[in-house]
């Protein structure tokens, strides 16, 4: 294989990566596999460790570990690790604590999780309960809100909004660790009926469009969220056409096409923001660290199995991204 062909499947591979996120974010799955469970990829980010935690309602009376990280809860057995939990935060739909009855530690305090998946269009609900054997150890609550309530002010980051205040007078407002890149005039919108003139800018996180006639019609599209992006002929010429992938709140994928003038800006065009998704998809960027700041973060106690664990972890992704950097060059 050439080079350059080296290089082309590098980032092939690391946006396939990336869509490897979706479903640790959006589904909730039983029983993966350890690889599948705990496989470093690239953006998400292992946070917090707890020993000695019950799955009150699935597997009462097994002590198991309960993982957190940017994305998703998970818990497994301690005994048997096929036995395990996948909880994507965005299918996560409340999180509170409430006093039940536990076989390994009586009656205590747990912390119940009411999740959703959409299966062939049925949408199936959940309710998970975690006990932590440990009397008195605050953490299982407080280390999940913290990291849940960073995953809930740093939706821009992953999620496509429309018609949504992402602009003061017609200037994009940008997000922490935000830059825009490119920003070009008169690009018209034809996703619908008419075309609409306005301003297509791409940062380092997003792709972003704002009508000139009405800064409350608009598009941020991140690249966590865009599945294909192409070139095509339309009856307004040729456009740059941009597909979202699909969720459990969108299960069709939104179509988007820009037509630039001067023609022949289209390609270069398409080419720049091809290269600024493949740039994002080596190292993805949640917003999550920004939203959780420093008061947040002491919420967020560590134990010694944790540090350790997130110790290995980190080793393994380390060597991940070295092994991917020198495929890419």
């Amino acid at each position: 294989m050439s080079k350059r062909n080296k290089k082309v499947q590098s980032v092939v591979d690391d946006h396939q990566a990336l869509q490897r996120l979706h479903w640790r974010e959006r589904e909730c799955r039983f029983d993966i596999s350890l690889k599948n469970l705990l496989e470093p990829v690239y953006g998400e980010t292992f946070i917090d460790s707890l020993n000695d935690v019950e799955d009150t309602k699935g597997n009462p009376g097994k002590s198991g570990r309960l993982i957190v990280s940017n994305l998703r809860i998970i818990w497994h057995s301690h005994t048997d690790a096929k036995i395990n939990i996948s909880i994507g935060l965005f299918s996560a739909l409340r999180l509170e604590m409430r006093t039940t009855e536990s076989r390994l530690r009586g009656r205590s305090r747990s912390l119940f999780i009411s999740a959703r998946n959409v299966v062939r269009g049925r949408t199936i609900r959940y309710q998970f309960i975690f006990t932590n054997v440990v009397e008195g150890s605050p953490r299982l609550f407080t280390t999940i809100q913290a990291v849940n309530k960073a995953y809930d002010t740093s939706r821009l980051y992953r999620e496509i909004r429309l018609r949504s205040s992402i602009s003061s007078d017609y200037q994009l407002n940008l997000l922490p660790r935000e830059h825009i890149l490119e920003s070009l005039d008169g690009v018209m919108n034809v996703s619908g009926d008419t075309g609409i003139l306005g301003i297509l800018c791409w940062t380092n996180i997003r792709v972003c469009w704002i009508s000139q006639i009405n800064e409350l019609h608009n598009i941020s599209l991140p690249y966590y969220n865009i599945s294909k992006l192409s070139v095509r002929d339309s009856v307004y010429g040729r456009i740059v056409v941009l597909q979202s992938s699909v969720s459990i709140v969108r299960p069709k994928p939104y179509n988007l096409g820009f037509r630039i003038e001067p023609p022949e800006k289209v390609d270069q065009s398409a080419v720049a923001i091809k290269s600024a998704m493949y740039a994002y998809c080596k190292a993805p960027d949640f917003g999550e660290s920004a939203s959780m700041g420093t008061s947040t973060m002491s919420q967020c106690s560590w134990s010694a199995a944790g540090q350790r664990f997130l110790d290995r972890a980190n080793r393994c992704l380390f060597s991940e991204c070295v092994r991917a950097s020198r495929q890419f060059w």
